[in-house]
């Protein structure tokens, strides 16, 4: 976004300071003519692997929720058969089989 808004700025794309109030008609073709500078290559691979980690653990925290899905479907179906009891005054968990 840094580097658009300074490319947009550095073209003269607002306008005059007093035509705050109008955008101005920017075509294809004219968009297209622009320069829009990129950030040096060591800085896109940085920013590369910054969201290669993130995509990780996204996809890390999606496996913990499917499992943790799982888990609730796998309990919550040996409650409901009475596979497993839950003591009514102590907490306690007695496996039936």
């Amino acid at each position: 976004m840094y580097w658009m808004e300074t490319a947009w700025t550095m073209l003269g794309l607002y306008g005059g300071e007093g035509n705050k109030t109008t955008i101005p008609n920017l075509s294809r073709s004219r968009l297209s003519s622009f320069a829009i500078p990129l950030p040096p290559l060591a800085e896109q691979q940085a920013i590369a692997r910054m969201l290669q980690a993130v995509d990780a653990k996204i996809a890390a925290e999606e496996r913990r929720r499917s499992a943790l899905a799982a888990l609730f479907q796998s309990l919550l179906t040996q409650l409901m058969s009475g596979r497993v009891r839950v003591g009514p005054t102590t907490n306690e968990t007695r496996m039936h089989e």
